[in-house]
């Protein structure tokens, strides 16, 4: 980064990095200042004069501070001023409180990183690798840790000034060194040794009693939680880059097992050498023999030609989609390429990064440290997780939530990799430990131990795995896959999965039902959708080869604990809730094993587990046999699955799989033979497909990848594959193939495809002649659009919205907002037509009803009558409980009025031959006298239905009057229902399921009770009324009066009703006193069942 600033005519500047030449000699003058080496009773010393020193200290932390371009610093390592001055005088001086405190800090602000980029960047690096080196000293060690020692606790007796300051100066010194990383080989500056500085480190920490500082000054920060977030990610640090060196699992390793690892790896490692560079046969091949091998471990070698090794390479397709490790661009960056970064390099991470060969050391040999290191490191890892590592980790994942990404300043932008890095490799310690702790325990017969959940409760509650499932989401779908990132918070991701998998396999029941728990809020935060997606956009050129180990990894141990999880239900299909937050948006839903693994049928998903499966050679036997579960299940999950590998490609792939001899000779090679397993049984599917259809073998020319929804033929990728199993005698695919018979073509066929999609496709004669011959029985009822659409052909697919546009066209309709033609613009308000009852309604019932629809109202009742009955039905069988009583209630109130309507009837008809007699004797009652007549007949109903008498000669107008008089009541119980109705606005909501099932049978209810009332209104005037041949006019005229205030009472009593059910969706749910909810019209509708047996029973009895 070097480059010029200044305007037009301005003098030219000095380039970033480069100092002139008096600025350059005043600071040589300074570091000269700080002393020299001299001999000194034949021994070399380093002597410096006091004051003079004691300036250019300060004139060089002046300058340093000042250094925004950063030549001054590198000036200062290119002149190797720490390790041949600073050093050597903090080792000389340690005595004199005043140089080495000027010393220490001049140290700290040298071996801070600062922002360089490019070749100074490098410099920096260079320069910073020689500080490390200069300090791995153990004379060096010795003062420091004295240091840390003598100013970590207060002492009033021997207070030392700026005592603080000097810790965390020490501390702070040795977080910049720690964290500078080893050169490699390459790199400029790297010797031998220079290549496990970090291994001294560790050592010198343990000789030195460092760790028993550490674990110390944890327990301290635990305490002061607030107020010690910088010294406790300068801990996090120092101890995060002892973990990158160290394996958790060699921790826990006992010596014999350690050499007895290594000489099997060596022998599995030679085998392979052995088997892959096999030498030639001496015969010729035209002899047709072959000639074996066989060495002293019982391996066997086959070869048939002279000097010809057969081999299968890779094509130029194929290359092209390796892994290529770009730098990447703007916020997606390759973290990897920082070469401050330090990954975990120890461990289990060592599998996966056997997959990616740009990861530095990924192919060399393990770490190795001293046996007392190593048991030094094993306590103090103990001790530390059972005192600190929870409370260290929460004060961590505190300061990194809250900080974004182009917030962060350099030395902190690594806090969350390093967070969820640190988490991961205490998780790993953590189950290693408690696998020693098991296997003694079944080698002593004892019960089997505990896991110690809450010493590692910080990483794997629900506040670190929502950190970590938003991670997921940061970096996976919401950045279009952030590379670098995504893989640390996988593979932290696998970890606490891993972890939990064991907390579900205590014997501890409450152990295990909190592992059952964080296994369903796992699921419940989207975690599965989210690694689905990341397998079906993983690209094998741009992304790392780790994303999509980790992500198998973690998909395939969380469908083994929903598995587990489901089957301690006894039986019972369990259902895992998920939220699925969008944006501002939260929807949810659930899901199951086999939704999940259904879901990862895609041609994406299966390429990439197949590239993976091609790593065979750099797996480990575990991800090897994750990965061929997977597809085994993706395979079997339906039938139909198998077709996606019937292609050339796949096949090219797997010939050249079987040609290594690697995989030859399965038998003595047990790693690969579930791969063997899936690849001959993928091979004998198609040679089972060929028996019944011979054109699958040019099924193999096509790409069986998932198409477009506008170009597909097909509803679903199912029917295709269905086809080709079958010999092309699925439903679906002959249609197609029907239609190419007919001269119709694949083009056409897409652009008809389209236009369907968008709503475009032009209306045909037929369609047209169907909605006009068949609208009119449809147009009173509320689903006339959807039953008019199932009418049109099925190959229209068309819509309830587009038919009510084509009918306003075709003039059959009216439009939204039209005044109906025959809407008395006097009537009631109940009894004008209703507009708006649903949202999704855009047009208006037709202006007048035509004569064919006056004919056909007896088969619209009887289909009205059956698709009640069928909701009903469906509304009974549904889940919620709500919905099913008020199913149940409507149905049973149905029976029951159809039951008192027949009655009715039978009385009624069995009396209509004395009705003119009875009539014709009645005086003229007018309207006043009615009304009175209602209210005294409404206090002595109670001791005539108690008492029944004898019909007097008037019982027609009695019982009109006592109709009149319940439908009064009637009326008045519907209004105070319809009052009480707002008034439940503030109570509780159910369920969104439950209370669409209620509220769509309480509709139903409504209107079966609505068609009721109209049936006895219009049926009970006429049945009571005398018949023509009445010889006086005058009781006709009382008996008409009688009937029109019937009838008023009626009408009022049905707009009461039509209110009703327009309120009663948009009512909210009420509280039952017990706590559990119910529908708020419920209690009305019991009345109004009850005033409705009433209304039925009065008659008869009258």
């Amino acid at each position: 980064g070097s480059g010029q600033r200044g305007g037009v005519g301005a003098a030219p500047q000095a380039p970033r990095g480069v100092m002139d030449d008096l600025a350059q000699q005043e600071l040589f003058e300074a570091t000269a200042g700080l002393g020299n080496w001299h001999e000194v009773e034949k021994k070399p010393q380093y002597l410096a004069n006091r004051e003079e020193c004691l300036n250019c200290l300060q004139d060089l932390q002046l300058a340093l501070q000042k250094d925004e371009d950063g030549s001054i610093r590198l000036k200062l390592g290119e002149w190797k001023v720490l390790s041949n001055h600073l050093v050597p005088l903090f080792t000389s001086y340690r005595e004199d409180h005043q140089i080495s405190t000027e010393v220490l800090k001049l140290m700290v602000i040298l071996t801070t990183r600062v922002g360089l980029f490019g070749s100074e960047q490098y410099q920096h690096l260079s320069h910073l690798q020689d500080y490390k080196d200069a300090f791995a000293k153990k004379d060096v060690f010795i003062i420091l840790m004295g240091l840390l020692v003598e100013n970590m606790e207060e002492d009033e007796e021997n207070d030392r000034p700026n005592r603080l300051e000097t810790f965390k100066a020490v501390l702070t010194l040795l977080r910049n060194l720690v964290s500078v990383p080893d050169p490699s080989a390459g790199d400029a500056g790297f010797t031998p040794l220079r290549r496990n500085m970090q291994s001294t480190y560790i050592r010198h920490f343990h000789d030195e009693g460092v760790l028993d500082f550490f674990g110390l000054f944890a327990e301290g920060i635990s305490a002061e939680r607030e107020e010690e977030e910088d010294q406790a990610w300068h801990l996090a640090d120092i101890l995060y880059h002892i973990c990158t060196h160290v394996d958790p699992e060699e921790l826990m390793r006992n010596r014999k097992e350690k050499n007895t690892r290594d000489l099997a790896d060596l022998l599995e490692r030679d085998k392979v050498d052995s088997k892959i560079h096999a030498p030639p046969s001496s015969r010729h091949s035209r002899f047709g023999t072959s000639m074996m091998k066989v060495d002293a471990d019982g391996s066997m070698s086959v070869s048939a030609s002279v000097l010809q090794i057969a081999s299968v390479n890779k094509g130029g397709t194929l290359w092209r989609k390796e892994f290529r490790n770009a730098e990447g661009r703007g916020k997606k960056q390759n973290m990897f390429h920082n070469p401050f970064f330090v990954d975990l390099e120890e461990g289990s991470v060592r599998d996966h990064n056997q997959l990616n060969t740009y990861v530095k050391n990924s192919l060399e040999g393990a770490k190795h440290h001293p046996d007392a290191v190593l048991a030094g490191l094993k306590k103090f890892f103990e001790d530390f997780v059972q005192a600190s590592f929870s409370a260290l980790v929460s004060i961590m994942r505190s300061s990194c939530s809250s900080v974004k990404a182009d917030e962060r300043v350099v030395g902190t932008e690594f806090n969350r990799p390093h967070l969820l890095n640190f988490v991961s490799w205490f998780l790993e310690f953590q189950r290693h430990q408690y696998g020693v702790e098991v296997s003694k325990a079944k080698k002593s017969g004892e019960p089997l131990p505990v896991i110690d959940i809450a010493s590692i409760q910080g990483a794997i509650d629900l506040d670190m795995i929502q950190f970590t499932t938003a991670r997921l989401r940061e970096y996976g779908k919401e950045s279009g896959i952030h590379a670098s990132y995504l893989v640390i918070v996988l593979r932290t991701l696998c970890q606490q999965i891993k972890t939990i998998s064991v907390v579900t396999e205590s014997t501890d029941s409450e152990t295990r039902d909190c592992g059952d728990l964080l296994v369903q809020n796992i699921v419940k935060d989207d975690v599965m959708a989210h690694l689905s997606w990341i397998m079906k956009n993983y690209s094998s050129r741009s992304h790392d080869p780790r994303i999509l180990s980790y992500t198998i990894e973690a998909f395939h141990t969380m469908i083994r604990l929903m598995t587990r999880v489901s089957e301690r239900q006894q039986g019972r299909q369990v259902e895992f809730q998920v939220e699925k937050q969008n944006k501002s948006r939260l929807t949810r839903s659930s899901t199951t094993t086999e939704k999940e693994i259904a879901g990862l049928a895609d041609a994406r998903v299966v390429e990439a587990l197949f590239f993976l499966l091609e790593k065979y050679k750099r797996h480990s036997p575990q991800l090897q046999s994750m990965l061929v579960k997977l597809i085994y299940q993706i395979v079997r999950a339906q039938p139909t699955n198998i077709v996606i590998f019937f292609e050339l490609t796949y096949f090219m792939r797997i010939f050249r799989l079987m040609s290594d001899p690697t995989l030859s000779n399965s038998k003595s090679n047990k790693k690969y033979a579930e791969m063997v397993s899936l690849l001959q049984y993928i091979l004998r599917q198609f040679f089972k497909c060929a028996e019944t259809n011979g054109c699958v073998f040019a099924e193999l020319l096509f790409r069986k990848v998932q198409e477009n929804a506008q170009q597909s033929l097909l509803e679903s990728h199912t029917s295709e594959f269905a086809a080709i199993l079958d010999n092309y005698e699925d439903e679906s695919y002959k249609r197609v193939l029907e239609r190419i018979d007919a001269g119709e073509t694949i083009n056409a066929m897409r652009e008809k495809q389209r236009a369907i999609l968008k709503g475009q496709l032009p209306w045909t004669p037929e369609e047209d002649s169907v909605l006009q011959e068949k609208y009119s029985m449809y147009a009173d009822h509320p689903l006339f659009a959807d039953l008019l659409a199932s009418e049109l052909p099925d190959e229209s697919q068309r819509t309830s919205a587009q038919v009510k546009k084509r009918l306003v066209e075709l003039g059959l309709m009216a439009p939204r907002g039209v005044k109906r033609a025959d809407e008395d613009p006097d009537a009631p308000e109940g009894k004008k037509a209703k507009k708006g009852d649903m949202k999704d309604v855009e047009m208006e019932a037709p202006s007048e009803r035509s004569a064919a629809a006056e004919e056909a109202a007896a088969r619209e009742a009887e289909m009205l009558e059956e698709d009640l009955q069928r909701l009903l039905d469906a509304a009974f069988d549904s889940q919620a409980p709500g919905a099913a009583e008020a199913a149940k209630e409507a149905m049973d109130l149905e029976q029951e009025l159809e039951a008192l309507l027949e009655q009715d009837g039978a009385a009624e008809s069995s009396s209509s031959s004395a009705a003119p007699q009875q009539a014709a004797s009645q005086p003229k009652v007018s309207e006043a006298e009615l009304e009175a007549m209602l209210e005294q007949d409404d206090q002595v109903g109670s001791s005539s239905s108690s008492a029944p008498k004898p019909a007097p000669a008037s019982q027609p107008q009695a019982s009109q009057a006592n109709l009149s008089q319940t439908a009064d009541s009637l009326e008045r119980d519907l209004e105070r229902l319809l009052e009480e109705a707002p008034a439940s606005g503030g109570a509780s909501d159910m369920k969104a399921s439950q209370q669409r099932a209620s509220q769509g049978n309480s509709s139903q209810t409504a209107d079966s009770l609505e068609m009721d009332l109209e049936r006895l209104m219009e049926e009970t005037p006429g049945e009571s009324a005398p018949s023509q041949s009445g010889p006086k006019a005058g009781a006709e005229e009382r008996q008409k009066q009688a009937s029109q205030a019937m009838s008023q009472t009626a009408d009022s009593l049905e707009m009461d009703l039509e209110r009703l059910m327009d309120e009663e969706p948009s009512a909210a749910t009420q509280e039952a006193p017990g706590g559990s909810q119910m529908p708020l019209s419920q209690s009305g509708h019991d009345s109004l069942s009850q005033d409705l047996e009433r209304l039925m029973d009065e008659p008869s009895q009258a």
